[in-house]
């Protein structure tokens, strides 16, 4: 090639250069701003610069296999390719949600990352109430871990200063395979191999939060010598798979411990596993370490502890008896199979409130609204009741729509819904209610309702009779529990009487870690408590009302 031809090569280059097209793209919550060449896709410029440090994962290499890059763009983007076909839900294309590394930029656009962090950990340095230390050496440290159907919660305890220094939470990977236990259990009915992926999926992330905990901590992950295992009596069973009958009380070794080793977990190689003993099917370890924590055993008072998910479940103490009992079908609790029910992370409408002739609301996390959890469902349904907007019985109220353009009763396929929010991009992403979300939650309502009812039934007594209410599990974090009054769970005479407490699970397998006394109670106790058997539909016809029915 001659110079002159050389020549004339670079000046067609650099014209190329200074005419090549750039758009925007804005980051949200942190509104951090990312150059990107038209048609390329996010991907491709992050993996050459990234100078705001920009928090998106593409753990398969860009090949929109792991979908953990999934962001939802508030104007079009390039055209939907056979990839994303396959990896997104019509559903999801719909509500303008795409992988990054495969969509390409075509003009200025708005994006939130859906998929943040697998994990989020707290560092604190906090007494375990009513504990002392457990008097060991200095530099000795051990884990609670609370194992539940959507999320794990591990607890990093220095046993030298009877402290918690650090808690992470995190997603159970099981989701993926399974969005529920029952679906799980379907997939082990299948076949057994499914009990080994389904193990070795929670095993495995049970490690690694344990030694990010440690991390984040300064603590040698070898330094964990104790870990504490608390959770519903399958959960179990998919933990402890070929060390334990899940069918069975005892817990296989006298002591009941294990070795970390004998579950590969790696981190902490050299500790003991102990797992708190199950009362039975539907009470499982959490409910034994909720008992442990409230110390209702303990007290002269006649007490209520209710755990609302999935299953439903109450413990009743009466002049030193303790009772159980479970519901099950009260998936809305945990939001399954609500229309824009999500799990309590990130986006996640927790809270709502009547606010003049509209509602406000918090979310989990810096982020938009994604859809509504548990706690979130069960506070507009008692707002949308004191507001009028449902009857006693849960029906709509649309003559009393409230006048705001962005609230109110909205058309549907599957019919009416309630709008609690909408945006104004391009994609629609509207977060409602249906009429058939709200009959779902008064059905749950209804059965625990009834579960609490055959539990005084049994004592004898009646709710004037109850001194204390305890609510634990993902709705003891209530910020009022007036919604439970409102819907008609509990009685008005019970209103002076309900506390929250928290994660009771995870703070009965805390006290485990600091008082080996505690587990052998927790052993003696488990025998000793009477299991009431299942409820027999239909729902009595009473409890099926946003009214108080005991």
């Amino acid at each position: 090639m001659s110079l002159q031809q050389t020549f004339i090569l670079n000046l067609e280059c650099i014209y190329m250069a200074q005419n090549i097209k750039f758009h925007t793209v804005t980051f949200l919550p942190e509104n951090k701003v990312l150059k990107v060449e038209d048609r390329k896709s996010i991907f491709e410029t992050i993996l050459k610069h990234n100078p705001h440090g920009i928090d998106l994962h593409f753990a398969c290499g860009a090949e929109g296999i792991c979908r953990k890059c999934k962001v939802r763009a508030f104007q079009q983007m390039g055209q939907v390719t056979p990839t994303e076909r396959g990896c997104l839900t019509e559903e999801e294309l719909s509500k303008g949600i795409r992988l990054a590394c495969q969509a390409r930029v075509i003009q200025d656009t708005t994006v939130e990352i859906l998929y943040k962090m697998p994990f989020t950990i707290a560092l604190m340095d906090e007494p375990i109430a009513g504990m002392a230390a457990a008097g060991m050496a200095q530099g000795s440290y051990a884990v609670a871990v609370d194992l539940g159907v959507n999320t794990l919660m591990l607890s990093l305890v220095d046993l030298f200063r009877g402290r918690k220094i650090a808690v992470v939470t995190d997603t159970n990977p099981q989701i993926e395979l399974g969005v529920n236990f029952e679906q799980r259990v379907a997939m082990v009915e299948e076949s057994e191999i499914n009990l080994e992926v389904l193990n070795e999926e929670l095993l495995l992330r049970i490690d690694i939060l344990i030694e990010e905990l440690c991390r984040a901590a300064g603590v040698e992950p070898e330094q964990v010598c104790e870990i504490v295992v608390s959770g519903a009596t399958g959960m179990l069973h998919l933990m402890l798979k070929g060390v334990w009958n899940p069918l069975e009380q005892s817990l296989g070794p006298k002591d009941g411990s294990y070795h970390a080793r004998q579950f590969d977990i790696k981190s902490s190689h050299r500790a003991r596993v102990y797992a708190l003993p199950v009362i039975s099917a539907y009470a499982g370890a959490d409910m034994t370490a909720a008992i442990l924590a409230t110390r209702l055993h303990k007290s002269s008072a006649t007490t209520l502890l209710l755990d609302l998910g999935t299953n439903a479940r109450a413990v009743l103490y009466h002049q030193g008896v303790v009772s159980a009992a479970g519901a099950a079908e009260c998936a809305a609790f945990d939001c399954v199979g609500i229309a824009c029910g999500m799990r309590p992370e990130t986006g996640a409408i927790e809270h709502v409130a009547p606010d003049g002739h509209a509602f406000r609301f918090s979310i989990i996390g810096e982020s938009l609204p994604r859809g509504i959890c548990g706690s979130g469902l069960l506070e507009l349904a008692a707002a949308l009741k004191q507001a009028g907007l449902i009857d006693d019985h849960g029906v709509f109220q649309r003559q009393q729509n409230l006048q705001h353009p962005s609230l109110g009763f909205i058309d549907i396929d599957a019919g009416s819904a309630f709008r609690l929010y909408t945006d104004d991009g391009v994609f629609s992403t509207d977060i409602f209610v249906t009429q058939e979300d709200i009959y779902m939650l008064r059905s749950a309502k209804a059965r625990v309702t009834d579960l609490i009812q055959r539990l005084l039934d049994h004592a004898g007594i009646v709710c004037k009779d109850v001194d204390r209410v305890l609510v634990s599990g993902a709705f003891g974090a209530l910020s009022d529990p007036s919604s439970l009054f409102d819907l008609g769970m509990l009685p008005p005479v019970l209103k002076s009487r309900v506390s929250c407490v928290g994660n009771a699970s995870k703070q009965g397998a805390q006290m485990v870690l600091l008082d080996k006394s505690i587990l052998a109670e927790a052993e003696a106790l488990v025998q000793h408590v009477v299991c009431l058997p299942a409820a027999v539909d239909p729902i009595p016809e009473k409890a099926l009302h946003f009214l108080p029915a005991l």
